[in-house]
């Protein structure tokens, strides 16, 4: 088990017909050193030193997970499959970020797809555009 941590990385991830990307990533404190709570899933949100994992959180995105029991049949396994191809899904990941960590990654197990992630703040997406822009307004 990994020592509370005092930083912290909220990472905005997308699955698009199967393709991961981070859409944000906003680095922030916690008031005192917090332990984060841990999950099972498909992918893995790793923090790095050099390249060496110090620690990794899993996480899996919403209607992506096989719920299927294993007393379904192949025909409604495959309609499952077909349907959680098509999924377009969002999901936040709090990842822990300790003394030495240079870069993160997100790792899907199925895949063995690595997408690497700066460790440094990124801009969400644009605001809108102020009124006084904007031609149809009053």
């Amino acid at each position: 088990m990994m020592p509370p941590a005092s930083r912290f990385a909220d990472v905005d991830v997308k699955f698009q017909r199967g393709h991961v990307s981070v859409t944000a990533v906003k680095l922030d404190r916690f008031e005192r050193p917090t332990a984060l709570r841990r999950f099972r899933g498909r992918f893995a949100a790793r923090v790095l030193a050099g390249k060496r994992v110090v620690d990794e959180v899993l996480f899996d995105f919403p209607l992506l997970g096989a719920a299927e029991s294993s007393d379904v049949d192949d025909a409604n396994r495959a309609l499952a499959d077909r349907l959680r191809a098509g999924v377009t899904a969002t999901t936040r990941v709090r990842v822990p970020i300790y003394d030495g960590a240079d870069g993160l990654e997100i790792y899907d197990t199925q895949t063995r797809r690595v997408l690497p992630v700066p460790l440094k703040d990124s801009p969400a997406a644009a605001p809108p555009a102020p009124a006084a822009t904007n031609p149809r307004a009053p």
